[in-house]
């Protein structure tokens, strides 16, 4: 699914060790500002590994399109779903 929309926000990056393989990963979350049937909407987004490293060379403001896929959990017998970028880019009007 691709998004298009300002990037309005971004949280610190978070790093750490997966505990199963050992290897390192970093995540961030970052809001999107978007306008769709006349409304306007924040979505929050969630990066990990080399999508992290693409939202560095952004600034808050820039129009991006970010390539997502939605992800559903559950927790507690609770549901919670997540849109997760796999790619962001800047694009030009």
């Amino acid at each position: 699914m691709e998004l298009f929309g300002k990037l309005n926000g971004v949280e610190p990056v978070k790093f750490g060790r997966s505990q199963q393989t050992g290897k390192e990963w970093q995540a961030q979350r970052f809001e999107l500002r978007t306008t769709y049937n006349g409304r306007e909407n924040i979505l929050p987004l969630s990066a990990w590994g080399n999508t992290v490293d693409q939202l560095k060379a952004l600034q808050i403001g820039d129009l991006i399109k970010c390539y997502c896929e939605l992800r559903g959990e559950e927790y507690n017998g609770k549901r919670y779903v997540t849109i997760e970028c796999s790619f962001v880019e800047r694009v030009q009007i």
